[in-house]
């Protein structure tokens, strides 16, 4: 009994020496959903809390009383799209209240949220399309395709993702375009199915789909873009994709942390490829020791980063770490080194 004691002590010293600054672990097992950001405080929305984030420490701000699959910050709220509607967390307080959208009906699911350069919530629904609420506090029903499975925002532009291809709404004209199977010249896509879509910081937006991931890139819209058949293999599952300031790429998937370490836009487009068959595109597979995984975390999958004011983020569901994004690219730049 004794000796049970001591190895669970020394388990418990080694996690603790292990997990330093910039890393936590969740309360239980939670998917995580975004990470959100005001001034120098930080906040992790998982699947069913919120947690703050305060120096070395992180705590159980709230629990959630429904799923949430979505989060964003607009000005002093931390908007929830969860299994039963909008909701919305005042900061400096630990209420979660209701934010009623009247047209909604039947099932409540919300899918997606984003924030537009308007200051525009847009909220993508499961059974009832996508709503924006302006800043002015009025609400309008902008679609009624549903499912939508995501909506994101760059620069001018609003993208919807739903099983009948990808909108595209121009914010400065108010203008919709479809990108889709059946799509004519410059608008086609290889499904219509359109399940994920992560857009970079310089505009460009990866379009996931079951069997085909699309880049369509701002100097490539209405014309050819890359599409490759499977990212690893034709089984694996994409989670997550971020890009940091030296223009590569980070690839979360179910068979781990994928690297593209060469700009996509130079890409020699051939249709329907696997991510790894051109030099120009080929990724590396990186250990969560690159990653700076604290011990607590190297087995975990990573489901959601995020690259901002000099760090990168990687969530999983059982907790999250930070390592500074030049530390992570000097180590990119070894491990794709070593590999030629």
């Amino acid at each position: 009994m004794k000796s049970l004691i001591l190895l669970t002590f020394f388990n418990l010293l080694v996690c603790i020496l292990s997990f330093g600054q910039g890393s936590f672990l969740f309360e239980k097992k939670e998917r995580p959903v975004a990470l959100i950001e005001q001034k120098n405080q930080k906040w992790i929305v998982t699947e069913s809390s919120i947690y703050a984030i305060q120096q070395k420490d992180a705590f159980k701000s709230i629990s959630l009383p429904s799923v949430a699959h979505s989060a964003v910050l607009l000005d002093d709220k931390i908007y929830l799209g969860t299994d039963n509607g909008l909701k919305f967390f005042q900061l400096g307080s630990k209420k979660l209240e209701d934010y009623p959208i009247p047209n909604m009906k039947g099932n409540l699911q919300i899918n997606k949220l984003v924030v537009d350069e308007k200051g525009s919530l847009w909220v993508g629904t499961e059974f009832n399309g996508a709503f924006e609420l302006k800043k002015d506090g009025t609400l309008a029903q902008r679609s009624q395709i549903s499912p939508v499975y995501t909506i994101v925002s760059t620069p001018g532009k609003v993208w919807v993702g739903t099983n009948l291809g990808l909108y595209l709404l121009e914010l400065a004209t108010d203008k919709w375009t479809r990108y889709a199977e059946e799509g004519y010249s410059g608008f086609e896509l290889p499904d219509n199915y359109v399940e994920k879509l992560f857009p970079d910081k310089l505009g460009n937006l990866w379009v996931v789909m079951p069997n085909n991931l699309v880049f369509l890139t701002t100097s490539q819209e209405g014309s050819h873009f890359p599409t490759f058949d499977y990212v690893g293999s034709r089984e694996n599952e994409l989670y997550s994709i971020c890009n940091l300031p030296n223009q590569s790429y980070l690839i979360a998937s179910k068979e781990g942390i994928i690297a593209l370490a060469a700009k996509i836009e130079a890409h020699e487009h051939e249709a329907q490829e696997e991510i790894y068959t051109r030099p120009k595109t080929k990724g590396y597979q990186v250990s969560t020791d690159l990653l700076g995984a604290p011990f607590a975390l190297q087995q975990e999958k990573v489901l959601l980063f995020l690259e901002k004011d000099k760090l990168v983020w990687f969530l999983t569901d059982k907790g999250a770490w930070s390592i500074k994004t030049k530390t992570l690219e000097k180590n990119l730049v070894k491990l794709t080194q070593a590999k030629l």
